[in-house]
């Protein structure tokens, strides 16, 4: 028997196996989170458009979940990687918190606008860079786009206690070696954090939806979620801990 035949041959062995072992970590992780979010998977508002990986939407609707509940936001931060606990503390301190979206930080040159800006409009703000299927972009002087976000965001709220937040559906971390303080947050990530809302409104129960099924890459159906291990470490993650 040849190499060829041999490797065949364990394919054929192999695929029994990797199918049961699917199936189990689906009934493991996959259905108890069906069961307790089947709601998630009715089809989002953004599906229904047809704009479900359009940046923009889906920056305007955080903006408006971080701005109504606080505490959404301070769940994030706790989440992702890097950010003190002082600094969360100040956001939990907070009375109010207002949200800007596409806010400008240049005014020569290309036009530059950061996502999402959230902050008690005194003492601290949290700048969120949101990428969906885009890369963070470097510009002709070789600085990146983020390089430049956060130099314009410390020009722009001097004093601030600042906490710079690329968020990502794709891989984005290697636009990160040479900005520390920047830190790193995926979309399984931001649902997560989401998911600890009580009592979540209408719009943020769709907006959780849509993000689901950005995660998942396809329009989900409770009964014909993707089985595929991808697909289930998306569900892994989401368990509670």
């Amino acid at each position: 028997m040849n190499r060829t035949q041999k490797f065949h041959k364990f394919i054929k062995s192999f695929r029994p196996l990797y199918e049961q072992t699917v199936d189990e970590q689906y009934d493991k992780i996959v259905v108890p989170f069906q069961q307790q979010h089947r709601d998630l998977f009715d089809k989002s508002s953004l599906e229904e458009i047809y704009t479900l990986d359009w940046e923009r939407f889906h920056s305007y609707m955080l903006a408006y979940i971080w701005r109504n509940r606080q505490s959404a936001l301070s769940s994030l931060l706790g989440l992702v990687k890097g950010v003190g606990k002082e600094f969360i503390a100040k956001v939990e301190a907070s009375d109010k918190i207002i949200s800007r979206t596409e806010f400008p930080i240049s005014t020569k040159g290309p036009q530059k606008r950061i996502d999402i800006v959230i902050s008690d409009n005194k003492s601290w703000a949290v700048i969120v860079e949101n990428k969906v299927n885009a890369r963070v972009s470097l510009y002709k002087d070789g600085k990146s786009q983020i390089n430049h976000y956060r130099e314009g965001a410390q020009k722009m709220f001097p004093g601030y206690d600042l906490c710079f937040i690329l968020l990502s559906l794709r891989e984005n971390t290697s636009y990160l070696e040479n900005e520390s303080e920047w830190k790193y947050c995926s979309y399984s990530t931001l649902l997560k954090s989401l998911l600890t809302i009580d009592d979540p409104d209408g719009m943020t129960r769709d907006h959780q939806s849509a993000i689901l099924s950005l995660l998942c890459n396809q329009s989900l159906n409770p009964d014909e979620a993707k089985k595929s291990l991808d697909s289930i470490n998306q569900f892994r993650f989401l368990e509670d801990e």
